[in-house]
């Protein structure tokens, strides 16, 4: 069976304009995710397989931090949606448990950023910091 091997497109880019243009938009305030799929989406380059790193590398080697990283935060607004959906259903006792261990794993995370240095040791989980933050992330009230 052969295999067929498709020939690169050549792109009008350098992989420091590609870096670059992640910390440009890291600066405007766009998650990992959402970096990796704009220039997907605008520029048709696989950030990972051009520049050979990740976009989260590509930001560390830059010396730029997001508050919290996104895995923490997506699961943080998981939990708060769920507490603003429990708000009005009171006795959804399988949204509860689901909110308890949403709420775990956020606590979990936390224990191993704090291990690896990337948040603070007297960072601790509060629904409504949490809220807060979230909001500023994400532009929700």
């Amino acid at each position: 069976m052969q295999t067929l091997k498709i020939k690169e497109k050549k792109i009008g880019f350098s992989k420091e304009e590609i870096e670059n243009l992640v910390l440009d938009l890291a600066n405007k305030g766009f998650l990992p995710s959402r970096i990796g799929e704009y220039i997907w989406k605008n520029y048709s380059i696989n950030v990972k397989k051009f520049t050979g790193k990740s976009i989260v590398q590509i930001l560390r080697e830059k010396n730029f931090k997001y508050e919290l990283p996104e895995d923490l935060l997506s699961l943080m607004k998981k939990a708060i949606e769920i507490r603003e959906h429990l708000r009005f259903h009171k006795k959804d006792k399988s949204s509860l448990r689901g909110l308890q261990l949403i709420e775990s794993k956020i606590r979990s995370l936390a224990k191993y950023y704090k291990r690896v240095k990337y948040l603070p040791e007297n960072w601790d989980y509060d629904p409504e910091k949490a809220k807060i933050i979230v909001s500023k992330v994400y532009g929700k009230s």
